[in-house]
């Protein structure tokens, strides 16, 4: 063979091997990561180009993919996202070759749910350590919510319901607080300051007629203290005696006989070992 003839061949081979190698380094894959997909009420993220191929030096980002071009760094940070669900989209050139992707749904964003309650400490059930808690919280109806209740006295409980009643254990005012937090861990907090006292409120009178208005002589008390109640007609003789933390009479004897309008005198003293309380007084039993 001629030498020019194999010499030129060679040339052509050299070149053609230099141009597909040229081809392929200049073949480029867009690609990205971020530091966090998911988040609660407000979300940055921080996106980090992972595109492969030589000689990128063009990047433009669509951090919504909503068609505008939000950054031409390399490695952007977002402004915050709020609520919803993002599709981010990067496209990468080397001046010779371009190529794009999208990752559709990429980024959640949470709504955060707004914890809220109010309280009535109107001595439910004679017991004046007793309050009523209404749960006011918005929800998401879409999400799963774990609801915790803090009464600031050892005590914490989850639940679903509405409404609960605690019975605190002593007099004070307890900074209660109420959690809600979500499958993913959203989370919000509201506290409240609530107030019990340790009450004795003792009526002077009521009328077992059976109305259905003051029928029973009930004395609120802390519904913690021990009582002895005793009842005594005018002579001195034991008519009904009960000893509880709650403290009802009906206006019948302890053998469960009706009394007569009149008068009757009382005692109220307190059993429990850490307790020192005695009162006596006067009631007012009414038929009419």
């Amino acid at each position: 063979m001629n030498i020019s003839k194999l010499k030129k061949r060679l040339y052509i081979l050299v070149f053609a091997l230099a141009f597909f190698c040229y081809q392929v380094n200049a073949q480029i894959n867009a690609y990205f990561a971020a530091d966090t997909l998911i988040g609660c009420g407000t979300l940055v993220v921080n996106l980090t180009d992972t595109s492969s191929g030589t000689g990128i030096n063009y990047w433009e980002w669509d951090f919504d993919n909503d068609g505008t071009i939000d950054s031409y760094a390399q490695n952007p940070t977002t402004p915050a996202y709020g609520p919803g669900i993002y599709s981010v989209k990067l496209s990468v050139s080397n001046g010779v070759d371009t190529d794009i992707i999208v990752k559709t749904d990429y980024i959640v964003v949470r709504e955060l749910p707004t914890a809220s309650f109010s309280f009535d400490n109107s001595d439910y059930y004679n017991n004046s350590y007793a309050v009523l808690f209404t749960d006011l919280s918005t929800y998401v109806s879409s999400y799963e919510y774990v609801t915790t209740w803090n009464f600031a006295d050892g005590t914490e409980l989850a639940t679903d319901s509405t409404q609960i009643l605690h019975i605190f254990p002593s007099e004070g005012t307890y900074n209660v607080g109420l959690t809600i937090t979500d499958e993913i861990g959203c989370t919000d907090t509201a506290f409240l300051q609530v107030s019990v006292e340790d009450k004795l409120e003792i009526p002077n009178v009521f009328t077992p007629n059976g109305d259905g208005i003051n029928d029973v002589f009930t004395v609120i008390t802390n519904g913690a203290t021990v009582y002895e109640f005793v009842v005594y007609s005018r002579f001195g003789m034991i008519l009904y005696k009960s000893v509880g933390t709650q403290i009802m009479w009906d206006g019948r004897t302890s053998a469960g006989s009706k009394l007569n309008t009149g008068t009757y005198f009382f005692t109220i003293k307190s059993i429990s070992p850490d307790e020192n309380f005695f009162r006596q007084d006067f009631v007012f039993l009414s038929k009419i």
